[in-house]
């Protein structure tokens, strides 16, 4: 078996979940978007004190 019949297999179990599953990919992407963004907003709070 290769690793790519191996995949679409797996994505056989996800395919009755698939509209849960967009919405946690969706998710994780914007949980990564933003992760940078919180040292600079964090940083006016601690240049302050």
């Amino acid at each position: 078996m290769t690793s790519t019949q191996l995949y679409l297999r797996l994505l056989s179990y996800v395919r009755p979940h698939r509209r849960v599953f967009a919405i946690s990919i969706l998710c994780m992407a914007i949980t990564a978007a933003t992760e940078a963004m919180l040292p600079a907003l964090l940083k006016p709070f601690v240049d302050g004190t």
